[in-house]
């Protein structure tokens, strides 16, 4: 619970829960991990500095993966629209896993259909029927 001012005193405030659970019957939040033993990065050369920005299917994926979406199956398509490349083989997926709401920082709205972990859906839910496959 956090605390706010209010005249000469904190006092508690209940977290907003409001953010965190889903009010449409019809979607399903799910965190999957995945395989990525063929996805790590080449080791650093010895010696040298590297500037590297770019985002990897590696860095994208490698503390798991939070999508909300209809089924597991759209779940995966979006997070695979997102990463841009086929995703590597599932290694776990947890359906419906617990949201503490003072993580709300760290992820998207996983009310929103879309990808929530890693935040990269921002600017609201992805609107539309199911993506089809590739």
């Amino acid at each position: 619970m956090s605390r706010v001012w209010k005249g000469s005193a904190y006092r508690p405030v209940p977290p907003d829960t409001r953010l965190v659970e889903i009010d449409n019957p019809d979607l399903v939040r799910y965190w999957f991990v995945f395989d990525l033993t063929e996805h790590r990065p080449p080791p650093w050369p010895a010696g040298r500095i590297v500037l590297n920005c770019a985002p990897t299917l590696y860095g994208l994926l490698y503390q798991g993966a939070g999508v909300t979406g209809y089924d597991q199956r759209d779940c995966l398509r979006l997070l695979e629209a997102q990463a841009g490349e086929p995703l590597p083989p599932v290694e776990r997926a947890l359906r419906n896993p617990p949201i503490e709401p003072a993580w709300r920082g760290h992820l998207g709205n996983p009310a929103w259909r879309g990808v929530w972990f890693p935040r990269v859906e921002s600017n609201g839910p992805v609107i539309g029927p199911a993506i089809s496959p590739r």
